[in-house]
This record gives C-alpha cells, sequence and structure tokens, in this order.
C-alpha cells in the first residue's frame, strides 16, 4: 500500500484499522516527505488510517 505524505517534520505514527477498529499495521516513521510503502496486506473491504503527528491526527477512511 502506497501513501504521499507532504509537509511532516518529526515522527508520524500511521495505522490502518479496520472497520470494526482493529489495528491491523502500526509504525513510526521519522521526517516523511513523499511517497511512503506499508508492508501491510489487506483483503478487499473498507479501512481507516490514522496519521498522527505531534498533537495533530488525521482520519481517512478507504476501500480496497
Amino acid at each position: 500500500m502506497n501513501v504521499l505524505l507532504t509537509g511532516i517534520t518529526g515522527n508520524v505514527k500511521l495505522s490502518i484499522r479496520d472497520i470494526s477498529g482493529k489495528a491491523i499495521f502500526t509504525n513510526t516513521f521519522q521526517n516523511v516527505n513523499g511517497p511512503l510503502t506499508l508492508p501491510a496486506s489487506l483483503l478487499h473491504g473498507t479501512y481507516i488510517l490514522v496519521a498522527e503527528n505531534n498533537n495533530e491526527r488525521k482520519i481517512i477512511k478507504f476501500i480496497k
């Protein structure tokens, strides 16, 4: 799975959760600015990507 992150300084914690909230993938990356490949094998379904950096959190719902 590829994710494009821009304008992030410091650490960012990325997690992928299934629709029930169960964590499928979690990792912390440092100074990411550009494309990032996440080593998560996902079956077809609905997922939530959570990106956390300092006091900011972005949540994106996606379908594979």
